[in-house]
């Protein structure tokens, strides 16, 4: 199993993208939060992890996400409006681009099973799982 921990909740697909004429691009919200996101994924990758993301290679993937956060509720108790699957495509995205230039074959095609969970947090991070389905 593998832990990688981001220290945001990152992007909403509804600001995810920008459309410039016939093409869709990355916000630039999107583009830096990702750029941040790769930075801090990079560096909890070390020579004790490279074997185990190796091991992945062509396996179908279980794959969890938690998103801490503390602002998913209003002042008033209600539940804030915010889609968890809507955080997962950047996160996911970012997460397998990161692992490809270690294991080439590693594309988020090879998740089969995808947890999302909303977690209360002091601060708003990201937790991801990674696991061989046997």
């Amino acid at each position: 199993m593998l832990q990688f921990t981001m220290s945001s909740i990152g992007i909403s697909v509804n600001s995810m993208y920008i459309n410039r004429g016939r093409y869709r691009l990355l916000s630039p919200e999107a583009r830096e939060w990702r750029e941040n996101a790769t930075i801090e994924l990079e560096t909890q990758i070390n020579p004790y992890v490279e074997p185990q993301i190796k091991a992945l290679k062509n396996a179908q993937l279980a794959v969890s996400v938690c998103f801490y956060s503390d602002t998913w509720f209003l002042k008033s108790g209600q539940i804030r409006v915010k889609d968890v699957e809507s955080y997962s495509k950047i996160t996911c995205d970012t997460l397998f681009t990161v692992l490809k230039t270690i294991e080439p074959t590693l594309d988020d095609k090879l998740i089969f099973s995808l947890t999302l969970k909303k977690m209360i947090g002091d601060k708003d991070k990201t937790l991801v799982t990674i696991e061989p389905i046997y």
